[in-house]
């Protein structure tokens, strides 16, 4: 088997994520090779190369109380070859460049809360998650600036009506550019509910969701790391604006609704916080606000 994606790795549902990271990362810190997948690791399994898998195991059999009631990390074969493919979704290469300059971009960028019905195409759903936190260059730097670089944000895609893609829950994956499926189903009615039943997320194409861990931001920075976390979504949610006008979509902000609510209808893990809703569609009217 070739030592890329070979093996699994996803969380013990029988012993809590968040408890068990916060004690690893304080008693012996990740290497550098694994620190990436581990800081990204939520609901859904992810793929590794046998030799990411190795540094995991050799990592985690140096911390005591790791057997305690059951490894909180489950590594397996990546046996069944059609299951890891229905589970990660690849996403098509994202556009360096395009028709429009971004001073006409800024121009023309409006909230837009009525869409007409139809499908986003995967390329343009690929295009607005690199957009938003997308790898831009050595050392896994991405489109929006982050204190620190530590990236807390994580981005859900929300698919409803998306060519080419299962209506359900996916976590984004900067590193690779694709997509983990974390919940199945179409999630936009429970989402809506949610969010004070705002008609524009029932009735979008598909929602991104932009969530955050705060650990590691909390640990080097403290009581400021909420206040770098919610600016560095603001980036990002205006990136995804801005992209959206480039490709012809509507776009909006969403920041009312039931946090408790939004964890459930995502399977979020404990750890992450959702922070900002970004319905998305083809817009049905020129909304200026």
């Amino acid at each position: 088997m070739s030592d890329e994606a070979s093996c699994r790795v996803r969380v013990n549902p029988e012993r809590t994520g968040a408890v068990w990271w916060d004690e690893a990362r304080l008693s012996r810190r990740p290497p550098a090779a694994i620190l990436p997948l581990l800081e990204v690791l939520g609901p859904e399994e992810i793929a590794v190369t046998s030799t990411e898998a190795a540094a995991i195991r050799l990592w985690g059999a140096a911390l005591p109380g790791w057997e305690d009631g059951g490894p909180p990390l489950l590594i397996e074969p990546a046996e069944d070859q059609g299951k890891s493919e229905a589970l990660s979704v690849p996403l098509p290469e994202r556009r360096r460049e395009s028709d429009t300059s971004i001073e006409a971009a800024l121009r023309s960028r409006r909230s837009v809360r009525e869409f007409t019905p139809g499908p986003l195409t995967l390329a343009e759903v690929s295009q607005l998650l690199w957009a938003a936190q997308g790898e831009t260059g050595a050392g896994g730097l991405r489109t929006a600036p982050s204190a620190g670089a530590l990236y807390p944000l994580q981005l859900y895609l929300v698919s409803g009506d998306v060519a080419g893609l299962d209506p359900a829950v996916y976590r984004y994956d900067p590193r690779r550019h694709e997509l983990h499926r974390a919940r199945d189903h179409d999630r936009r009615a429970e989402l809506s509910a949610a969010a004070l039943h705002q008609e524009c997320v029932g009735s979008a194409a598909a929602i991104l969701v932009i969530a955050a861990d705060g650990r590691p931001t909390t640990a080097k920075y403290g009581t400021r790391a909420r206040r770098y976390i919610e600016i560095e979504a603001g980036h990002a949610a205006q990136n995804v604006h801005l992209q959206a006008v480039a490709l012809g979509l509507g776009s909006v902000d969403v920041g009312a609704f039931d946090d408790a609510a939004v964890k459930r209808v995502l399977g979020l893990p404990a750890a992450e916080d959702p922070l900002l809703l970004l319905p998305l569609g083809r817009k049905r009217k020129d909304k200026r606000e």
